[in-house]
């Protein structure tokens, strides 16, 4: 399932100034535009890649994913403390993936060293109990790959990583 493609960054920019302050009103204000419009190729290049992911995944192609775009250090967070690295998130994709679990972007927003992923869960018809509806994966960047990765779930039903030992689940 695809989401709609996110507002492409000139439609986002237009109608950001106030009305009335010319487009190039001082070096503050190019300086100003200048970070917004770098802030909106992050973030639709963030949308283009979560994607790509989804669709890597779901092809099977996750561990090439995370080989090309995540730290080789990468430390999946819990709580702000280090629950593993790429073997649960590998393990815990494929689990939800098996169980028929699919995400949809909902929101996403970058910035230089982050970005923020709001997903929808969706849960397969004979699980409808596998994930809550809902996550946000908050990711720091080691340069230019993942580095940290904090997957923050929406409160509902669903499994709960802390609570069941044996699920892999992220």
């Amino acid at each position: 399932m695809r989401a709609a493609a996110p507002p492409k960054a000139a439609d986002r920019v237009r109608g950001l100034r106030p009305r009335g302050i010319p487009a190039a009103a001082g070096p503050q204000e190019d300086a100003a535009a200048t970070a917004h419009e770098d802030a909106v190729r992050r973030t639709e290049a963030t949308w283009q890649e979560a994607h790509d992911t989804l669709a890597a995944a779901e092809r099977g192609e996750f561990p090439k994913v995370v080989k090309d775009r995540y730290s080789p250090e990468v430390a999946l967070l819990s709580g702000g403390e280090r629950l593993a690295g790429a073997d649960l998130l590998l393990a815990g994709t494929d689990w939800d993936l098996s169980a028929g679990l699919r995400q949809r972007p909902l929101q996403v927003v970058a910035g230089r060293s982050l970005f923020v992923r709001e997903m929808e869960l969706i849960n397969p018809p004979d699980k409808p109990d596998h994930c809550p509806p809902g996550a946000a994966w908050i990711t720091t960047l080691d340069g230019s790959r993942s580095g940290r990765v904090s997957p923050h779930h929406a409160p509902g039903r669903g499994l709960n990583p802390h609570l069941s030992p044996t699920a892999p689940h992220v």
